[in-house]
C-alpha cells in the first residue's frame, strides 16, 4: 500500500511565508511553527502541513536558514510558569529576524522568470526507473506529441511523485511547482486538442452526410429529367 507523501516545505517557501507573517519583526520557533501551520493550512487546505510545521521541525528549518545567512538570531532567556503561576527562567531560546541578505533573496525569488525548458523536463524524467518509458517520454517531448505524451504522463504519475519525494528534491520545491504547472498546461492543451479533434470528426461526418444527400438529389434529378416531364414539374 502506497503511503501518502508528507507536505513539502522547502527553505524558499518557508522564508517567503515568514516574510509574509512577520515582516521585520522577531519571532521564535514556537511562534513561527504555529503561525506557519495556520497560514499554510488556510491557504492550501492541506492537513499534512499540521504534521510538517511542528515546533521541532520548524526549529531545525530556522537553524538552517540562519546557517544560510537568511536569518539572524539572538539568545534570550526562556520564561516558564510553575504550578503556582510564578515565572522563572527555564533555559533560553532564539529570537530570529530576516537579514538584509534574506530580503535580497526574496526579491530575487519574486523577480525571477517562471518557465520550464525542455531540458528541465527531461532532467526530471531521467529519474523514472523504467528505461523504456523514459526513452519514450523523451522522444515524445522532442516531437511535441501532446496526445501520447499526456497518456504516458498519467501512467507514470506515481513514479514522478516518488522522484519529488526523494532527498534530492524535498528542499527545492520550485522544480516540483513548475513541473506541476507544465503538466497542468499539458492537460489543458490535450483537452483543447481533443475537443477540436471531436469537432473536426463531427464536421467531417456532417460533410459526408451532405455529400451523400447531394449525390441522391443529383441522381433523382437525372431520373426525373429522363422522364421528359414538363418544365414546371421538373425539379
Amino acid at each position: 500500500m502506497m503511503t501518502m507523501p508528507s507536505f513539502i516545505l522547502d527553505f524558499q517557501k518557508l522564508l517567503q511565508t515568514l516574510a509574509t507573517l512577520f515582516g521585520m519583526s522577531e519571532f521564535d520557533s514556537k511562534t513561527a511553527a504555529k503561525a506557519v501551520a495556520e497560514y499554510l493550512y488556510l491557504k492550501e487546505k492541506d492537513s499534512r502541513i499540521l504534521g510538517r510545521a511542528t515546533p521541532k521541525l520548524i526549529s531545525n528549518d530556522l537553524r538552517r536558514l540562519y546557517q544560510m545567512g537568511f536569518l539572524r538570531r539572538r539568545k534570550v532567556p526562556r520564561r516558564c510558569k510553575n504550578k503556582k503561576g510564578k515565572k522563572y527562567n527555564c533555559g533560553y531560546k532564539y529570537m530570529y529576524e530576516i537579514t538584509a541578505q534574506g530580503w535580497r533573496y526574496l526579491k530575487h525569488l519574486r523577480e525571477r522568470p517562471l518557465f520550464f525548458t525542455l531540458k528541465d523536463i527531461i532532467e526530471i524524467y531521467s529519474g523514472v526507473p523504467v528505461i523504456a518509458k523514459k526513452a519514450t517520454l523523451i522522444e515524445l517531448l522532442e516531437r511535441d506529441d501532446i496526445g501520447k505524451l499526456f497518456v504516458l504522463v498519467n501512467l507514470i504519475t506515481d513514479d514522478i511523485n516518488r522522484i519529488f519525494s526523494s532527498r534530492g528534491f524535498r528542499r527545492f520545491q520550485m522544480q516540483e511547482h513548475l513541473f506541476k504547472q507544465w503538466t497542468t498546461l499539458l492537460a489543458y492543451h490535450y483537452s483543447v486538442i481533443s475537443e477540436l479533434e471531436n469537432q473536426i470528426k463531427q464536421r467531417d461526418l456532417r460533410i459526408s452526410l451532405l455529400m451523400e444527400e447531394l449525390k441522391r438529389c443529383r441522381e433523382q434529378k437525372n431520373r426525373l429529367g429522363a422522364l421528359n416531364l414538363p418544365y414546371y414539374l421538373q425539379p
